[in-house]
């Protein structure tokens, strides 16, 4: 079992790597769109949620309550209006963006982890 694992993981990087790039930021509004219009939206929403998570309890913190889908559908509504200039900001911007004044920490909140 461990070995699959293994094997699993090692396949889905490699397959990753040929068609993503690696580096942050290299992943930009426009290209999600570009994702979804070629009917790959499996990955434009993995990449929302990961860029989501990566932020939430950093930049801002997310309700419980709050679902992927909903997550997912308030960054495509955002994605839907913005404009071609726009689009060509990166991703983790347009999250930040999308999420920071919605979902603001509390005041006292401190960041254990």
């Amino acid at each position: 079992m461990k070995k699959l694992l293994l094997a699993l993981l090692a396949s889905t990087a490699v397959l990753f790597s040929c068609h993503m790039p690696v580096a942050a930021g290299f992943i930009s509004g426009e290209k999600i769109m570009e994702l979804i219009a070629n009917d790959k939206q499996n990955i434009a929403v993995g990449y929302i949620l990961g860029a989501f998570d990566s932020q939430n309890g950093r930049q801002y913190c997310l309700p419980k309550e709050v679902t992927q889908g909903q997550v997912v559908n308030v960054m495509l509504a955002v994605l839907i209006n913005m404009d071609e200039e726009q689009l060509k900001a990166p991703m983790e911007i347009i999250v930040y963006r999308a999420f920071h004044d919605t979902f603001k920490c509390p005041v006292d909140w401190k960041n254990e982890s």
